[in-house]
């Protein structure tokens, strides 16, 4: 009987707070020169800033390369942004984590149940750490 109450609190607090997806910390990139540069110039890779920290989170509506990114549905306002997701779109909504000074973007599809993701912050330092999904 007590392992059932623990269960049904577990499924209970799983309903109530949702699906977290939480975007890696940070990414390593490397970057390499594709064109040639003029006489007497050379180039050098500065491993130093290599390593990305989390920047923000967006919503995409189908494939990333088809750049559909979704305004959240309270854009403008002094809340936490989220977005309202709808059971019968045609495509798989992602997710995107975006990174400090990187072109490379970490991509996860959002539950196919979902209804509302919200923006996950950690407070202290104050950071986006992923989406929250319902």
């Amino acid at each position: 009987m007590k392992s059932l109450l623990t269960l049904s609190a577990l499924l209970i607090s799983s309903i109530a707070w949702g699906e977290k997806l939480l975007c890696p910390e940070s990414i390593e990139t490397a970057q390499t020169l594709r064109s040639a540069l003029p006489k007497g110039w050379t180039s050098a890779v500065d491993s130093l800033n290599g390593k990305h920290p989390l920047e923000n989170v967006q919503v995409f509506d189908g494939p990333f390369d088809d750049g559909a990114s979704l305004v959240p549905d309270n854009e403008g306002k002094e809340e936490t942004p989220h977005w309202i997701l709808s059971k019968d779109a045609p495509r798989p909504f992602l997710m995107a984590c975006f990174y400090s000074q990187s072109v490379v973007r970490v991509l996860h599809e959002l539950p196919k149940d979902a209804k509302k993701c919200t923006t996950l912050f950690k407070t202290k330092p104050y950071r986006v750490l992923g989406l929250s999904c319902e």
